[in-house]
């Protein structure tokens, strides 16, 4: 893997996951699911961490573009929207596929269902969107102001569509607060 991907995949394995739709119904079943498969995960001897995440880098699925919004930063009428690829992972997401934090924080199990509302941002999306400005403590919206993201961090820049690609801007979700009835689940392994 060159030195400029913004991760690193050595000894991580990945599996996705779909869990019956008629047995996981609500945001909270999805929410357990999630936590249980974790937990099973991580207590696999050879497992060094274990992660759940909508996708992953080098994935061939299709990436999730959303439209959004930077608190007290109204755009020109001639400006397009920004946009970004939008990513959930859980806390160990990071650690499992090695992206590095800029500054700020990561998510943790602080990050509770009924917190407040939080984000990471990527490199290329805090130059965007910021510029020179710091994004910690700056709020995103993704459906025109009517619920607010804090941005709690920056993380390194990954090359999630190929090595010869210049990274795309990213916000990540926490998966506590976003879950997912179906993904990825990565473990990093000894």
């Amino acid at each position: 893997v060159p030195q400029h991907a913004g991760f690193d995949p050595r000894q991580v394995l990945t599996m996705r996951f779909t869990p019956s739709p008629d047995r996981y119904t609500s945001n909270d079943q999805a929410r357990v699911f999630g936590e249980q498969v974790l937990q099973r995960a991580g207590a696999v001897p050879g497992v060094q961490a274990a992660a759940i995440a909508l996708t992953f880098p080098l994935n061939d699925g299709q990436p999730f573009v959303q439209s959004f919004s930077v608190e007290g930063r109204p755009l020109a009428p001639d400006q397009p929207p920004l946009q970004t690829e939008l990513r959930i992972a859980s806390e160990n997401y990071f650690d499992v596929v090695g992206v590095p934090l800029m500054r700020g924080r990561r998510f943790s199990v602080d990050d509770r269902p009924d917190g407040p509302p939080v984000a990471l941002v990527n490199q290329a999306l805090a130059r965007t969107a910021w510029a020179a400005d710091d994004p910690i403590g700056a709020r995103i919206s993704f459906d025109n102001g009517q619920n607010w993201i804090t941005v709690v961090g920056v993380v390194g820049d990954v090359r999630q569509h190929g090595f010869d690609r210049e990274p795309v801007a990213e916000v990540y979700l926490p998966l506590s607060q976003s879950p997912l009835l179906t993904g990825n689940l990565l473990l990093k392994t000894s």
